[in-house]
């Protein structure tokens, strides 16, 4: 299932996403809400 990562300000989250996730199709990463919205309604589609 697609999903958009949104990290918190510790940035665990992303290099979690970095280090396994990254080459993944499904998982995008987003700076923030906006960004993490569009991205999702790019995904929905």
């Amino acid at each position: 299932m697609p999903h958009v990562i949104l990290d918190t300000r510790y940035g665990k989250v992303h290099s979690f996403h970095r280090t396994w996730t990254a080459d993944s199709v499904l998982a995008q990463s987003a700076e923030g809400l906006d960004e993490a919205i569009s991205t999702a309604g790019m995904l929905a589609r």
